[in-house]
């Protein structure tokens, strides 16, 4: 569980911090999605959080429970939103197999 958490914590912690900093593919992203891109830096300070509760869920199982779960939905959302794009299938798939790594840490506390 430990390598699946600092895994996920570095996935949501880089997506997260990509996000806040406003790079320019980001940017992009949200200018294409279906939805609001005011809502980039929001979304991007979520996912921080996510990978901060990742980290702390390395000592605490709780932690490491609402972590998998808010990553879950946020990971259930973003394929709604990629699917809803239509983007390429390589880069959709990319969420619901984040998702499932977040299962198995839910599978594994």
């Amino acid at each position: 569980m430990t390598v699946l958490l600092v895994l996920l914590a570095v996935i949501f912690g880089a997506a997260g911090a990509a996000k806040i900093a406003g790079v320019q593919f980001t940017r992009d992203n949200f200018d294409r999605w279906p939805i609001d891109a005011t809502l980039r830096e929001p979304i991007g300070a979520i996912e921080v959080v996510l990978a901060v509760l990742a980290l702390v869920g390395l000592a605490n199982d709780g932690a490491a429970i609402v972590a998998a779960l808010g990553m879950i939905v946020a990971m259930a959302i973003a394929t709604w939103v990629h699917v809803k794009a239509q983007d390429a299938p390589a880069m959709t798939a990319a969420a619901p197999i984040t998702a499932l790594l977040a299962v198995l840490v839910l599978v594994n506390v």
